[in-house]
């Protein structure tokens, strides 16, 4: 099985993108349509893949000692 570094993605560039206030770090090759849901361990969007049209989420989970000391 090839690592993840061996695998090709034709956009293999990150791209940064803000969703109401969260950061999200992902490839390329998705495009982001919308959050669809967020709770105490992260955000959750409703994403694209431009390469295969396929309709995908990304969470993006929030380190719990994080949330924790923030709140101090």
């Amino acid at each position: 099985m090839p690592s993840l570094a061996q695998v090709p993605f034709p956009l293999i560039s990150p791209s940064i993108t803000s969703i109401l206030g969260t950061t999200f770090v992902v490839y390329e090759k998705y495009e982001f349509i919308k959050q669809i849901g967020h709770g105490a361990y992260g955000v959750v969007c409703s994403a694209v893949d431009k390469t295969t049209g396929q309709k995908v989420a990304i969470k993006k989970v929030i380190a719990l000692l994080e949330t924790f000391f923030s709140t101090f």
